[in-house]
C-alpha cells in the first residue's frame, strides 16, 4: 500500500504531522503525529500517534497491528540512541503504549516520557 502524504504541520523541535490517504478521502486515511513536549529544562516527552479512519478500516486490522508493533520498535530504538548519545546525559524514559479501536476509527499512540535532554 502506497500513500502520498500531505504535510499538515511542521514546528521544529516540537511537531511533525502528516495525512496519508488511499486513493480518495474516506477510503482509508491515516494521520501520523510526532510531538515533543518540553517538561522542564532537563526533560521532554515524545509522543508518536496515528489515527486511522475510512470505510476500509476493518480490512486493514492485521496491518494496523503490525503498525503498532513498528511504533514500539521505533520508540525503543529512539530511546536507545538518545541514551548512547555522547552529547547528552543519561536518558531516563518509559514507553507507554496506548491503543483504542472503535468501529469507525483506530488510534495508536506510543509515548516515551521523562527523557532527559542534554
Amino acid at each position: 500500500m502506497t500513500f502520498k502524504p500531505t504535510v499538515l504541520a511542521v514546528e521544529p523541535d516540537r511537531e511533525l504531522r502528516w495525512l496519508g490517504r488511499l486513493l480518495v478521502p474516506g477510503i482509508f486515511d491515516g494521520e501520523h503525529i510526532f510531538h515533543i513536549e518540553p517538561l522542564n529544562q532537563a526533560r521532554s516527552r515524545f509522543t508518536q500517534a496515528e489515527r486511522f479512519s475510512g470505510i476500509l478500516l476493518g480490512l486493514f486490522r492485521g496491518t494496523l497491528d503490525k503498525t503498532e508493533l513498528g511504533f514500539e520498535q521505533m520508540n525503543a530504538a529512539l530511546k536507545a540512541r538518545a541514551e548512547r548519545s555522547p552529547r547528552r546525559g543519561a536518558a531516563e524514559s518509559t514507553t507507554l503504549p496506548v491503543g483504542r479501536r472503535s468501529s469507525g476509527r483506530s488510534h495508536f499512540q506510543q509515548r516515551t516520557t521523562g527523557c532527559r535532554r542534554r
